[in-house]
């Protein structure tokens, strides 16, 4: 199978590289900035550069846009209506409309949402399919995204609060746990440092025990006794972040509405 990634920047490096395992696989890249593209080659030296968009386009079994929206926009406006049924194109643009993909193409579409936890093939990859995604195919783009992730099918209303979930999720959990080390350390009993080790094997540890099976709330049970220091911090935690997750949703679904699709020119 042919792939081909469009935008090498952090989400679009990190499918080449994943994909680029694959013995089966051929992955073609692009970048607006051939140094960038050529920077990745050397350091994953089966990845293929790509002479020209059009190139790209013309040889891609499963084509990846990874881009700016304006400039996927641009992209798939110029060269999307070369592509034929046979072959599929997702976006990792969540603002760009999947009607409007099938607009400009009679390729398949979708848009696919990564995560950073890819990188170690790991983690779950979110999937929106167009209406010209029949089962057949659906079948194969799950396969091919199963190699990396666990794919994850949902509505395009759907895509935004899922990807604070899984794409956005470990930035801020990262953040918390950051925070936690802080004020660990402000204690005068740790240095961030060791706050960190700690915290990083616990998480570590954690996933561990959801991988075995159990649920957060069986995490929560088995740890917290009744009267005792854990059931005093949740107590902490209920009532100090009560509302923190509603506001961060809140905040994100905020800055998609508000922003604003910047014309793409080439010089």
């Amino acid at each position: 199978m042919n792939i081909g990634v469009i935008g090498t920047g952090n989400m679009g490096g990190m499918l080449a590289k994943s994909f680029s395992a694959y013995r089966d696989l051929t992955v073609r890249i692009i970048n607006r900035t051939l140094s960038k593209a050529r920077d990745l080659q050397e350091e994953v030296p089966t990845l293929e550069i790509s002479r020209s968009l059009d190139e790209i386009f013309r040889d891609s079994d499963v084509l990846f846009i990874c881009t700016k929206a304006a400039d996927g926009l641009e992209i798939l406006e110029t060269f999307a209506s070369r592509l034929t049924s046979r072959q599929m194109v997702a976006t990792t643009i969540s603002s760009l409309p999947l009607e409007k993909m099938e607009s400009l193409t009679n390729a398949k579409t979708a848009i696919v949402i990564p995560s950073i936890t890819q990188a170690v093939n790991s983690g779950v990859i979110l999937v929106s399919y167009g209406c010209s995604f029949g089962d057949e195919a659906q079948d194969t783009m799950d396969a091919l995204l199963r190699r990396i992730a666990i794919p994850f099918v949902v509505r395009p209303s759907q895509l935004r609060v899922a990807s604070d979930l899984s794409s956005c999720g470990p930035a801020f959990l990262s953040v918390l746990l950051s925070k936690w080390s802080e004020a660990a350390a402000n204690t005068g009993e740790l240095s961030t440092g060791e706050a960190e080790f700690l915290l990083s094997q616990m998480l570590l540890g954690l996933a561990d025990l959801l991988q075995e099976g159990m649920t957060l709330s069986d995490i929560i049970r088995k740890v917290s006794v009744p009267g005792g220091v854990t059931e005093s911090g949740i107590t902490s935690l209920n009532r100090n972040t009560r509302d923190l997750f509603s506001r961060l949703h809140e905040s994100t679904s905020n800055h998609k509405r508000s922003s604003k699709i910047i014309k793409f020119t080439t010089a």
